[in-house]
């Protein structure tokens, strides 16, 4: 059984590299398809802005643009990524034949 538990942590010492890599093209993906709604409500501020008088607009039009990326950091940080389906996806783009989900089982 020793062995067993040994080859699980070797395993999940190699892929804990591979999951960082995957967590960060995954925030990267989020946050290059969300990064239009920081824009969008930084706009939309601005034009308020120009319309009426805003006291500190400038802070105001910086504010969304802020918590975008509070939220992205929040993301990259928090949102956990389970060993399997880490395994998973690194099967999927190498096209591995030999399975590593299975073998974490």
């Amino acid at each position: 059984m020793a062995q067993v538990n040994g080859s699980y942590d070797m395993m999940r010492r190699q892929l804990r590299p591979m999951g960082l890599r995957l967590r960060l093209t995954d925030t990267l993906y989020v946050a290059s398809r969300t990064l239009w709604l920081a824009a969008l409500a930084t706009l939309l501020i601005a034009l308020v802005g120009r319309l009426v008088p805003v006291p500190n607009l400038a802070l105001w039009a910086a504010l969304p643009p802020l918590i975008w990326l509070v939220a992205i950091a929040a993301y990259l940080l928090l949102r956990p990524l389970p060993l399997r389906s880490v395994a998973q996806r690194v099967e999927a783009e190498l096209a591995l034949r030999e399975r590593v989900a299975p073998a974490l089982e």
